[in-house]
């Protein structure tokens, strides 16, 4: 442009166009020459064969080929490591040791989930769980480990044995409103596992109160009714009146029956 014939002013404001313009077509041609690298780059990768990666494995078949165990065994060991304060971390490791046959670390799993809650579902039904496993083998194993198994097996179970655990805690949460759904079921589950002494039906804990506890989701209220299937012909009538509750709060499970397959 002109610049001689325009003001101070105007002539300011024309050399800030044009220098913007200059700027704007400079960044696309910069942008342009980069993608033609790229795109250069890439044919040659692909002619060579050293810049394209393939994936060996497409399907993860060398996966599938790993041990299940030794491979939970190093992600609960990060577990372990970065979130020794998480409760599904020690539910988790107890899982995974008890699997590898590995009792002294499941039983230590145990006391660490314990110490950090207690009350919780899954803690209560891995304390049964290991309790159950060791019932007959503590008994007859009289070397130190097999010692330290049956000690502190009792200690878990406060004192008390394991049905005499399992009633204890049934009877003292049958009446607490605040119960939730997932303890409940365990409750149930331990009550049939143990064949401890209880006195009323065992799955009267899941059906009443059960749906107007916490955590009475739908996935719950599918598992309860796999516990009361468990009871038996003896449940019937709870497994029906259980249908007839859940129908009741979720209108659109409309595939949720007394006669739903495991």
């Amino acid at each position: 442009p002109d610049y001689s014939s325009m003001t101070p002013a105007q002539r300011k404001k024309a050399k800030a166009i044009a220098r913007k313009k200059k700027k704007q077509a400079e960044k696309i041609l910069a942008e342009k020459v980069l993608a033609e690298s790229k795109s250069k780059e890439g044919d040659a990768g692909e002619k060579k064969g050293g810049k394209v990666e393939i994936d060996p494995d497409p399907n993860g078949e060398s996966f599938l080929k790993l041990d299940p165990l030794v491979e939970s065994k190093r992600y609960i060991s990060t577990l372990v490591k970065n979130a020794p304060r998480a409760l599904k971390t020690w539910v988790l490791s107890y899982d995974v040791s008890i699997r590898r046959g590995k009792k002294l670390m499941a039983l230590q799993s145990l006391f660490r989930a314990k110490a950090i809650d207690p009350d919780d579902h899954e803690v209560f039904s891995r304390i049964v769980d290991f309790a159950l496993k060791n019932s007959n083998a503590t008994s007859e194993d009289k070397s130190p480990s097999g010692e330290v198994i049956s000690s502190e097996t009792k200690v878990l179970l406060g004192g008390l044995s394991l049905n005499e655990f399992v009633s204890t805690t049934a009877i003292k949460m049958k009446n607490d409103t605040l119960l939730d759904l997932p303890m409940r079921i365990a409750l149930t589950k331990a009550l049939i596992a143990t064949n401890a002494p209880f006195e009323i039906d065992p799955g009267t804990i899941i059906v009443e109160g059960g749906l107007s506890a916490r955590k009475a989701s739908i996935g719950n209220c599918r598992e309860a009714l796999m516990c009361l299937q468990d009871l038996g012909e003896s449940a019937v009538e709870l497994k029906e009146e259980w249908v007839a509750k859940v129908r009741a709060k979720y209108p659109l499970a409309t595939d949720f029956s007394a006669n739903a397959k495991k």
